[in-house]
């Protein structure tokens, strides 16, 4: 069967809400629901503790970070990381059960945006393409957990790009990895608060700074810090 990881940071506007949602989307009522905590400043941790059918962890704080505390505490064979924004298809888990049982070792989602925005449904286009520079966190990660303690988990130097550098690490080790035919709806919140070009530009250099430039982890994150605090300042 499958654990289901999902990191949280100062979410208790949504967290009750979009936990129920995510158990009416499952098939199987065995499947394991982990909620882990990165110490957060609100009441995240007192609503987690009081949801119920939930098991809660405390981490440090950090998106690899808790992703690697929520896998050891794991019980299934079977992991499922998805962020806390993004919305997974009716009976997601047995989609990826089945998928897992045909000789695959890992996989994602497509994606859409909660947004019409034309821009945001031409990045969603690509997201059926099974290219590394093509997924990205809010699509969910399915993998064994064989697979995953084999690639070492998620790159805690990593603050950005955790997603992407671990499918690297996946197809550097042959293992299979699938593009499911269904989707994940994400929030466009974060493109709506700094602006949908403006974040795409920023997201379009720290590409350019990961792939061409080679950035190492502590370098990437100052950059991505840098333009996010530049463009806050501007709305």
């Amino acid at each position: 069967m499958l654990s289901l990881i999902i990191p949280v940071y100062n979410e208790a506007k949504i967290l009750k809400k979009t936990i129920e949602f995510i158990k009416q989307q499952l098939y199987f009522s065995s499947t394991e629901i982990l909620v882990v905590d990165g110490q957060s400043s609100d009441n995240t941790w007192t609503i987690i503790q009081k949801l119920e059918g939930i098991k809660s962890i405390k981490s440090e704080k950090g998106r690899a970070k808790q992703m690697n505390t929520g896998a050891k505490a794991a019980s299934q064979d079977l992991l499922f990381f998805l962020h806390i924004d993004s919305q997974p298809p009716l009976h997601f888990d047995k989609q990826i059960i089945n998928t897992i049982n045909n000789n695959t070792q890992a996989g994602s989602f497509r994606l859409k945006f909660n947004d019409r925005h034309w821009w945001l449904s031409f990045i969603c286009w690509f997201t059926q393409f099974n290219f590394t520079v093509c997924r990205g966190g809010d699509q969910g990660l399915f993998i064994t957990k064989n697979a995953f303690e084999k690639i070492g988990g998620f790159n805690e130097d990593y603050i950005v790009f955790e997603d992407h550098e671990i499918v690297k690490q996946l197809k550097k080790h042959r293992f299979t990895f699938k593009v499911m035919p269904d989707y994940m709806i994400t929030s466009s919140r974060l493109f709506r608060q700094y602006g949908i070009f403006r974040l795409q530009v920023i997201f379009a250099k720290l590409y350019i700074k990961r792939y061409i430039l080679k950035q190492p982890p502590n370098q990437l994150y100052k950059s991505y810090q840098k333009a996010i605090q530049k463009n806050w300042t501007k709305n």
